[in-house]
């Protein structure tokens, strides 16, 4: 077996994903390598970039080889869009 079937999501899941409101968290993924949702590390230009969700679509917010400045590109950006 391929194993697709134990990998299924659930009905709640799937809604979960499509409902906008849940694209609006601050908890970081558990992919995050920074800890901080919507900031990434780009190995081969050296430097953060942020990133937000904005009608489930990803807008760029710009990039920094400084950590704190991705970060608050990316605090900015939740204040403006969502008033957090």
């Amino acid at each position: 077996s391929c194993g697709c079937k134990q990998n299924r999501s659930t009905k709640k899941q799937m809604a979960e994903i499509r409902d906008p409101e849940s694209l609006k968290s601050t908890k970081p993924t558990a992919k995050s390598t920074t800890g901080v949702r919507g900031v990434y590390f780009r190995k081969n230009k050296g430097s953060y970039q942020a990133f937000i969700n904005i009608d489930k679509k990803q807008k760029y917010l710009g990039s920094s080889k400084d950590f704190r400045k991705a970060v608050a590109l990316r605090k900015e950006a939740e204040r403006e869009f969502w008033g957090k």
